[in-house]
């Protein structure tokens, strides 16, 4: 199913993916950050979530989490 690509976004449910690809005829991530109406589709939330999406999917060093120990 297309909406796998777009569903790990935070705040974007199956049933909006699924919009997006059905209505929106988005296949990927790249298409909806440059797709015209992008604002006008997300709310804030999911505009962070998309802005934010490589550095919420990076992991934290060991290192550094045990510095915050």
């Amino acid at each position: 199913m297309p909406s796998t690509i777009i569903t790990p976004l935070f705040a974007f449910t199956c049933a909006f993916a699924n919009k997006l690809v059905h209505q929106e005829k988005l296949k990927s991530i790249d298409e909806l950050r440059s797709h015209p109406k992008r604002d006008q589709l997300l709310n804030k939330k999911q505009q962070l979530g998309l802005k934010y999406l490589e550095e919420f999917e990076q992991k934290i060093p060991r290192d550094e989490m045990k510095q915050m120990e």
